[in-house]
């Protein structure tokens, strides 16, 4: 009799580069936005990344995770999230750049419920989702409302 054959597999995160970045802990927006804005923000076309964190805030990686058009960027959550996973990541703060100006679109909006959605699932915080252009200027959909933290259960809720 013969048997089927399975492939087994090993998952492990390969680190890329590193990057010397002011500042231990990016519990600023301000801090996260400079971050993203000097890794993504003056891309020529829209990209996400996501800021791995531990359980006091203190990053522990990053990945771009998509690179899209001028116009837009899609990526699925399982994206952003296996590498949160991977990173062994308490919370994330995730960014997207626009070209133009840093104005959230309806799909941004749509997006960003729906990471929370999954992130409740798997039991890693989004701490900020954040918009950044090459001006310099950034959106927090923290600071909008987006992600308002259940104060019993300490998770997002969308608004």
């Amino acid at each position: 009799m013969k048997g089927t054959k399975i492939s087994l597999y090993k998952v492990k995160l390969v680190r890329d580069r590193v990057v010397t970045f002011p500042g231990a802990v990016f519990e600023d927006t301000r801090t996260a936005a400079a971050f993203f804005h000097r890794l993504i923000g003056s891309a020529d076309r829209e990209h996400i990344a996501v800021l791995f964190l531990d359980e006091h805030g203190v990053p522990r990686g990053a990945s771009i995770v998509g690179i899209g058009t001028v116009a837009s960027v899609k990526v699925h959550a399982r994206e952003i999230f296996k590498a949160a996973i991977l990173a062994s990541a308490d919370s994330i703060i995730i960014a997207h750049n626009h070209v133009g100006a840093p104005f959230p679109s309806p799909e941004d909006l749509r997006a960003t419920r729906s990471l929370v959605l999954a992130s409740k699932q798997l039991g890693i915080r989004i701490r900020d989702h954040l918009i950044v252009a090459p001006s310099g200027a950034f959106v927090s959909m923290h600071g909008l409302g987006m992600l308002e933290e259940d104060e019993k259960t300490g998770s997002n809720s969308i608004n």
